[in-house]
């Protein structure tokens, strides 16, 4: 089954302000004195697991629409499994081999979840705003 327009367009979304978040993070670093390659390479394989599990996310829920519950419950558990499972590998990749910061690997691999929740509060926001127009105040 092919993506939807719509998970190509949120996953790029969640992409960019991934971007935005690794460069503000490995600026942090680097005014701290922190910075070496190993935040570089961490930051690069959290943010693709980051990225990577929304994406799969996204499939999954195009997947399920128009299946039973019961059909569609055993498949997002299983998908929630399983992209768990990934950001576990990832996770202790990053703390047993010497190439990658662990702290900078499960920074990026939250940020996914920051834009998210960034972009629905801004949905909000602007949804309380109309309304207050709505009613004059």
């Amino acid at each position: 089954m092919k993506e939807s327009s719509a998970v190509r367009r949120e996953t790029l979304r969640v992409a960019g302000g991934m971007l935005v978040l690794s460069l503000f993070m490995e600026a942090c670093w680097w005014l701290l004195g922190w910075w070496n390659i190993t935040v570089l390479l961490g930051n690069v394989l959290g943010g693709v697991i980051g990225v990577l599990n929304f994406f799969l996310m996204g499939k999954m829920a195009q997947q399920v629409r128009g299946k039973k519950p019961e059909e569609a419950e055993g498949m997002i558990r299983k998908s929630l499994r399983l992209r768990n499972l990934m950001q576990l590998a990832a996770l202790m990749a990053a703390g047993i081999v010497p190439l990658f910061d662990v702290f900078a690997t499960i920074l990026a691999i939250l940020f996914p979840k920051i834009i998210v929740t960034r972009y629905a509060t801004r949905g909000q926001e602007k949804k309380k705003k109309e309304k207050k127009k709505k009613i004059g105040l």
